[in-house]
């Protein structure tokens, strides 16, 4: 298990409104806390593949530079998916190399239909106890 903090800075460069795609510039920036849960799939063994989830909340922030539109955010429910590989280093260290999926439920920007979903690729190091 785990309880992740993350920050995730997007830029855009185009919206589509009213069935039309219109050039802007700007940026979306979540911070989120999660929940999450892991299975290793061959725990004892020099590799490991494994798989994950998790539940948590997130703030959306979206900056709009296009006249009539600004800032707005909204909190709303996050969720995620994971999958990956561990490399053992040690009894206690592993080496992690995976992929996580992250989406949110669609937040409420006003007369902005928005949705948030990333895909993000990782390394990290697990330490056993």
């Amino acid at each position: 298990t785990e309880v992740e903090f993350g920050y995730r800075d997007n830029d855009f460069d185009r919206i589509k409104a009213f069935g039309l795609s219109l050039p802007i510039d700007g940026d979306v920036q979540t911070l989120s806390l999660m929940a999450n849960g892991f299975c290793d799939l061959m725990p004892n063994s020099q590799i490991s593949p494994f798989f994950g989830g998790g539940l948590g909340i997130a703030n959306v922030e979206a900056d709009l530079d296009y006249p009539g539109l600004g800032s707005e955010d909204d909190t709303v429910f996050a969720y995620q998916v994971a999958a990956g590989v561990s490399f053992a280093v040690s009894d206690n260290v592993n080496i992690d190399v995976q992929y996580r999926f992250f989406g949110t439920a669609d937040p409420d920007f006003g007369l902005i239909e928005a949705e948030y979903q990333t895909h993000n690729a990782m390394i990290g190091m697990r330490f056993g106890f």
